[in-house]
């Protein structure tokens, strides 16, 4: 018996892995299962032995089977296929004992007292003065004419331009593709994995090529084309110059040269002064027990 071996599934190539069925294994779990369904709240009158069935819940008959639970009142009963058997009670327990959750008011015992919290600061009694500014003036011409800008006469010729420009030889190589073998492949094979169980089942993998190689099996040409000449355009050759003339100073004008300045003064600091900044609070009180019913 030490050296039996099991298996619990199989893998097969390109399905993936399926395990075994235990039907035996199956009904024994389903059989465990049953004893799990509460059915409700029942309001047929039921007690330890009853064989009352079917009972009503929410207002319709419910025929229970074999590990069906229900509540009638305070207590709990689970039927065992022909009577109901008691296996709990909650009676005693308060109100809480059905709520998620309790709220009430509460009044710490206690006394707050809040403490100011001062700066010094300085007021000012002298608001100072401002700087001054004293200009220095100079005289300068203003001008009364701008002149006359420099004159280009431009004399011109005639070219022809180019409409086309043509087109070069061309070479168009023929390719083709070959593609060699990479790899031979394998032969399908299996294995068992005696730690997990599994046999397993490879398909083999085929041949694989290589990366294609490209040859140049034939060459096209052609030849291509010259320029071609168009109509004929007037371009400048020469330019003829006319020097213009400077502008004409006219009366003198008084303007800003340099700035005196006055540096002013600064505020005068007064006597110092106490502000608020803040208030800092405590608490001083006694503990206390909150009891909810």
């Amino acid at each position: 018996m030490a050296n039996e071996k099991f298996l619990s599934q199989v893998t097969l190539p390109e399905l993936g892995t399926y395990k075994f069925k235990d039907a035996d294994a199956r009904e024994a779990i389903a059989a465990l299962e049953s004893y799990t369904d509460y059915l409700g709240v029942t309001t047929t009158e039921l007690s330890d032995g009853a064989s009352t069935n079917p009972i009503t819940i929410n207002g319709e008959s419910v025929t229970a089977k074999t590990g069906n639970i229900v509540n009638y009142g305070s207590k709990e009963f689970i039927f065992n296929g022909s009577v109901w058997q008691e296996f709990g009670d909650l009676t005693g327990l308060g109100d809480l004992a059905f709520k998620d959750s309790a709220s009430g008011d509460y009044t710490p015992a206690g006394t707050i007292t809040n403490t100011p919290t001062t700066a010094t600061v300085n007021s000012i009694t002298d608001a100072g003065t401002l700087p001054t500014v004293d200009p220095e003036t100079t005289s300068i011409q203003s001008v009364t004419s701008v002149g006359t800008l420099p004159v280009v006469s431009p004399t011109t010729d005639t070219v022809y331009s180019i409409t086309d420009v043509g087109t070069l030889p061309t070479v168009s190589p023929q390719t083709a593709s070959i593609q060699p073998v990479d790899s031979l492949g394998t032969l399908p094979s299996f294995t068992v994995n005696e730690q997990t169980e599994t046999l397993i089942f490879s398909a083999g993998a085929l041949p694989t090529l290589g990366t294609a190689q490209t040859f140049v099996t034939d060459v096209g040409y052609t030849a291509g084309t010259l320029p071609t000449k168009g109509t004929a355009q007037t371009v400048v050759s020469d330019v003829g110059y006319t020097a213009g003339t400077l502008p004409t100073l006219g009366a003198a004008q008084t303007v800003v040269t340099d700035v005196g300045y006055t540096q002013g003064t600064l505020p005068t600091i007064g006597a110092d002064q106490t502000v608020l900044t803040g208030v800092a609070s405590t608490f001083a009180g006694t503990t206390d027990t909150i009891t909810v019913e």
